[in-house]
């Protein structure tokens, strides 16, 4: 059995379809993975043999486009990925299966159908957001672009054979809003990888982290808050946090002699357009007690990091509500 795995998007960074290839792999699927060029993966990707990697290079024409020209250079970057798609999806075996990222809706569906499903073909659309909700973030509820996608993500989505949701939420509003018959919920889960830290090696790795961040404060609490840095994460929550950390901490501190809170790091991970904005923001606070930063971390080095954490924070505020 062969399977093409499509994802539009930095294939470092999209863990859910490296782990759907992983699991075809395992179970004895020929695989060719397709993503964007970006950050580096895992070496338990890369050295896989019945994995065949397949890398564009990602867009840049329409990272912070003001919103009046930003629909035009979407719609023509959109359309020279699209072409690119076809080129190299063309080029490869006949599959039994292909399974696509969804979003962004165009042109992942409509090229990835075009070039490879075929008779005998099974096309199954892998839901982790509504691709046309996205756009309307940038353009407006209103805007004929964001009409135009959303019909052009249902016809599409109506025409696969099978659809994965991300959440119970999701596949309601599947069945509801777009018609969709053959939806199933799969949730995500942690790779073998992620697992717990025996106390001694945790404790040494956490030390050594938190010198790597600069942080030098006696005891300290650890935050990772893992992130894509996309325009539905709400940064603002972090934001408004430190300010009120802030004044909590030196009022419990103020209350009573020689009370000491710990001082807190928040290590926001990933990498993404908006980390600049975000670290210049951050910047621009009273922050004394509060540790903020932000990092990409190695494929290998991310689990241990979450097992150092004390607390994990996710920022996603998806924009399908």
């Amino acid at each position: 059995m062969r399977a093409v795995v499509v994802a539009l998007g930095d294939l470092g960074r999209s863990a859910r379809m490296r782990y759907h290839a992983q699991a075809l792999s395992a179970h004895g699927v020929d695989v060719d993975l397709v993503g964007f060029d970006g950050t580096p993966l895992p070496r338990a990707l890369t050295s896989n043999p019945k994995i065949t990697l397949h890398r564009l290079s990602a867009s840049l024409f329409r990272r912070g486009a003001p919103r009046l020209s930003y629909a035009p250079i979407a719609v023509l970057d959109s359309l020279r990925i699209g072409y690119r798609l076809w080129r190299t999806l063309r080029q490869l075996r006949k599959p039994d299966l292909v399974l696509v990222q969804n979003p962004p809706a165009f042109p992942t569906l409509t090229v990835a159908r075009l070039a490879l499903v075929d008779k005998g073909v099974r096309f199954v659309i892998d839901w982790h957001n509504i691709g046309y909700t996205l756009l309307r973030l940038r353009l407006g509820q209103w805007n004929p672009v964001v009409r135009f996608a959303r019909w052009m993500e249902r016809r599409d989505a109506r025409r696969a054979d099978a659809h994965l949701c991300v959440s119970r939420g999701l596949a309601e509003f599947l069945k509801s809003r777009f018609g969709l018959k053959d939806t199933h919920v799969l949730y995500d889960r942690p790779a073998s990888i992620f697992v717990p830290i025996e106390h001694v090696d945790r404790e040494r790795y956490r030390q050594a982290l938190l010198t790597r961040l600069g942080v030098h404060a006696g005891t300290v609490g650890l935050v990772v808050c893992p992130t894509s840095w996309t325009e539905d994460e709400d940064f603002d929550v972090v934001i408004d946090a430190v300010v009120r950390l802030e004044d909590r901490v030196r009022g419990w501190e103020a209350a009573g002699a020689g009370r000491r809170f710990p001082d807190l790091a928040i290590l926001v991970t990933g990498d993404g357009a908006r980390r600049v904005e975000f670290e210049r923001r951050f910047a621009g606070l009273p922050a004394r007690r509060v540790h903020l930063r932000a990092r990409w971390l190695e494929p290998e080095d991310y689990p241990r990091v979450v097992g150092s954490a004390d607390l994990g924070l996710c920022l996603h505020r998806s924009s399908s509500r």
